[in-house]
């Protein structure tokens, strides 16, 4: 399996590092464990999560609305370009409530159509990724690096795993714990669900 030559040329490469640099104590021991590290590890801490703007004063930045709440899609790169989430079904099932926000990874884009604009906004500008977190009622993310970013500024979080058997169990594997941070589910039927039980009565997803 790729995912495990990977962690065998991550173990080999981490008996060479002099210390390794995690932005908490927590992913730090994670990450120490899964590499087979066993030096220093230092933690930086994340600028989004130390130096947090207001959810107010980000959707001002962004011009986003305040009349409905924020979803942010934050995908992770996937090296394929099959997209997961069909923002065609999402506007017509949830655009009259939400304001979804597509992060855009480069290579992998998902086409956001001029008649949707109203329901969806597409972003690319990476520099833009921590305002948009802040800004954001909701996450929904599969695999994203940023996941413990979302978990730290205490947003609430979805993750849409639709292909986990073949990522997760095949191809990549996955750090143990992501799923403390919010529920998971597998096709878009239980997403659309678990998003309006969620506006009903928004609450800390991660007890669901």
């Amino acid at each position: 399996l790729e995912f495990r030559r990977v962690l065998f040329r991550s173990r080999r490469d981490a008996k060479r590092w002099s210390i390794l640099v995690a932005p908490t104590a927590a992913s730090g021991a994670l990450l120490a464990e899964a590499h087979g590290f066993h030096g220093r590890v230092l933690v930086a801490g994340l600028p989004s999560v130390d130096d947090p703007m207001s959810r107010a004063a980000a959707r001002d930045m962004l011009d986003l609305p305040s009349f409905r709440p924020v979803v942010v899609y934050l995908p992770a790169r996937r090296g394929d370009r099959r997209p997961l989430l069909d923002v065609e079904q999402w506007s017509s099932r949830l655009g009259a409530h939400t304001y979804l926000v597509v992060i855009q990874r480069r290579g992998e884009e998902i086409e956001v159509p001029t008649r949707l604009r109203a329901f969806v906004r597409s972003v690319s500008d990476r520099d833009l990724l921590t305002p948009l977190l802040a800004a954001g009622d909701l996450v929904v993310s599969d695999y994203s690096s940023e996941i413990g970013a979302v978990a730290a500024l205490d947003r609430d979080l979805v993750l849409f795993q639709p292909d986990r058997r073949r990522f997760v169990d095949r191809e990549h594997g996955l750090y143990p714990g992501i799923g403390a941070v919010g529920p998971v589910v597998e096709d878009s039927a239980l997403l659309y669900g678990t998003v309006e039980d969620w506006l009903a009565q928004p609450a800390d997803l991660s007890a669901t």
